[in-house]
């Protein structure tokens, strides 16, 4: 009888198994290859992202103006200006020459900072309205959606570098950073605000994941003030107290008042 020449059933089942084990292993690196370059790239995104968001944010702070408003007082009388500027430590809003939307009516625009929920998603946004004098919550405006600055925030805290004598007219200056701003009481704005963002750590295995890279910005708030309003009516064409008020931009402050901008 001739032997016939083939694999027997054991040999078969070892094979297949060596195979298998083969192609799990290359499957298996190849899937961690491919998760880490995801989360390499979503790195590298937010990390630009956050980048942008960081400089508009330093570029709309020194672009900040001291802009004035008069307190009314009894009997029709105004007493000192004061700034426009309010401050805590999760919002902020101020008036700056710096706009995000407004580019084709540059001028002075209401800015505000804050967290807001978008898509389930924890974000820093900036909203904007045109800044028409004191009575600019008054006017008819409706608001575009806000600009997300930072997506995925963990958290927000905002802090302000106040400047003091201790003891009063003693000459002795002492900075202390507080958490709350009241333009109306302090008659001035802050020496420098700054901004911390904390973001997550991203989701991964313990090998891949990356650390958070909190952001921190600080800006030194170099202006003067500026006051649009003389007796009792904003300056402006036509009747600015009216329907009809116009924002005020650069063009109609003259050369002194955009000098006035601390350098800038």
């Amino acid at each position: 009888m001739r032997k016939c020449d083939g694999f027997t059933l054991i040999e078969l089942m070892v094979s297949l198994t060596i195979v298998a084990l083969v192609a799990l292993v290359l499957f298996t690196s190849l899937n961690m290859a491919i998760r880490a370059w995801n989360q390499g790239s979503n790195r590298v995104s937010a990390s630009v992202r956050t980048r942008i968001g960081s400089d508009l944010i330093r570029k709309q702070l020194g672009c900040l103006s001291q802009v004035t408003t008069p307190v009314e007082l009894p009997g029709g009388l105004r007493g000192q200006p004061i700034p426009f500027f309010k401050g805590d430590n999760r919002r902020v809003e101020f008036v700056t020459l710096s706009a995000l939307r407004f580019q084709e009516n540059p001028g002075l625009t209401l800015v505000s900072y804050y967290m807001d929920n978008q898509g389930g998603r924890q974000c820093l946004v900036e909203t904007e309205r045109p800044f028409v004098g004191p009575d600019t919550w008054q006017q008819k405006f409706v608001p575009p959606n806000p600009i997300a600055l930072a997506e995925d925030v963990d958290d927000i805290q905002l802090r302000y570098l106040e400047k003091i004598e201790d003891p009063p007219a003693s000459g002795n200056i002492i900075r202390n950073w507080v958490d709350m701003w009241d333009s109306e009481a302090r008659n001035e704005l802050p020496q420098a605000i700054e901004l911390s963002v904390k973001l997550p750590r991203l989701n991964g295995p313990s090998h891949l994941a990356t650390a958070p890279t909190d952001l921190r910005i600080m800006v030194p708030i170099i202006t003067k003030p500026i006051n649009f309003f003389i007796g009792r009516r904003p300056l402006g064409p036509g009747n600015p107290g009216g329907p009809n008020s116009q924002r005020f931009s650069p063009s109609r402050l003259g050369t002194g008042g955009v000098r006035g901008q601390g350098g800038r």
